[in-house]
C-alpha cells in the first residue's frame, strides 16, 4: 500500500490477441481491455529528442503502484488523456513494512 499521496487512478490497457500462422500476437488495432487501477502515482520523466531526425521526442515516466498489481511489459498504460508503453519489466518492491510496499513500472511514449 502507498502511502495517502498516491490518489491517481490509471487504466491499465491489455491488447486482445490472434493467432498469426500459429503465434500469438497482440492486436493493438482493435480496443483493448481496460482495468483501471485506483492508488497510484505518475512521475513524469525527462524526455529525449531525435537529434539525428528531429521529427520526434521521447517522454517518459515513473509510475508507482500498489503492491500486487498485475502488470507485465505486454501491456499499455493510461495516465490522464496520454497513452504509455511499458518499459521493460515491473519491478515489485517489497520493503516489509508494508505502507511503501509497491510496484514501480517505468513508462515511456514517443511523439513525433
Amino acid at each position: 500500500m502507498l502511502p495517502s499521496f498516491a490518489r491517481q487512478t490509471v487504466t491499465v490497457l491489455t491488447a486482445q490477441t490472434i493467432n498469426d500462422h500459429g503465434h500469438v500476437i497482440s492486436d493493438w488495432s482493435v480496443p483493448p481491455i481496460e482495468t483501471p487501477v485506483a492508488g497510484c502515482s505518475f512521475q513524469p520523466g525527462g524526455g529525449v529528442d531525435d537529434l539525428m531526425n528531429r521529427d520526434g521526442t521521447e517522454q517518459t515516466g515513473v509510475l508507482y503502484m500498489p503492491a500486487g498489481t498485475a502488470i507485465d511489459s505486454s501491456q499499455r498504460v493510461r495516465v490522464g488523456a496520454k497513452d504509455y508503453e511499458v518499459d521493460g519489466d515491473p519491478e515489485d518492491w517489497q520493503i516489509g513494512v508494508g505502507t511503501v510496499d509497491h510496484v514501480l513500472v517505468r513508462l515511456k511514449r514517443w511523439r513525433g
